[in-house]
């Protein structure tokens, strides 16, 4: 799972579906996206961009819920996407 991380919104992507889905960057809408779409939390990774704090609750909550984290340089994240057309 890839979300980019805002202040005010999450914007997911799940694997090779092609529909991003958007929430709110809030607890009840990251407890419920974890419920709700997380089928099997043991065998998920989540990559997030680190967004200067902005990414904080998502990863705790996350970790809380036994979900592997990875929080990336997101010059590294653009730098792949130029790599990748």
């Amino acid at each position: 799972v890839g979300i980019d991380v805002s202040k005010a919104k999450l914007d997911v992507a799940f694997g090779e579906e092609r529909f991003v889905e958007t929430i709110e960057n809030e607890s009840s809408s990251i407890r419920n996206l974890i419920k709700n779409r997380i089928a099997s939390p043991c065998e998920t990774l989540v990559v997030v961009e680190a967004t200067g704090g902005y990414e904080s609750l998502l990863v705790y909550q996350l970790h809380a819920a036994g979900i592997a984290v990875a929080v990336v340089n997101p010059r590294r994240v653009r730098e792949f996407a130029k790599g990748v057309g």
